[in-house]
């Protein structure tokens, strides 16, 4: 049996650790001239652009650990100065 603890121990070892967090998405609407400081605050912060849509406006959904949910929408309208819009 100690030759099966030691590798079911090795075998944990190997595996590593998985995190997982809760996250949430949020859609937004902005203008085609911040899209590109946009998105790179977002990757800043550690989200993920989930999916886009470019028309006459851009549309992203965030997807987020939802510890970060509020800062990075303030900064998003820090950094649009207001344009961004929600939902």
């Amino acid at each position: 049996t100690h030759a099966y603890s030691n590798s079911a121990a090795d075998v944990i070892d190997r595996a590593g650790v998985v995190e997982r967090f809760i996250t949430e998405k949020f859609k937004i609407t902005l203008q085609f001239s911040d899209y590109n400081p946009v998105e790179r605050l977002i990757r800043q912060e550690g989200a993920k652009v989930a999916d886009s849509n470019f028309a006459e406006r851009v549309s992203l959904t965030v997807k987020i650990r939802m510890s970060g949910v509020q800062s990075l929408k303030e900064k998003l309208v820090d950094l649009t100065s207001g344009r961004v819009e929600f939902g």
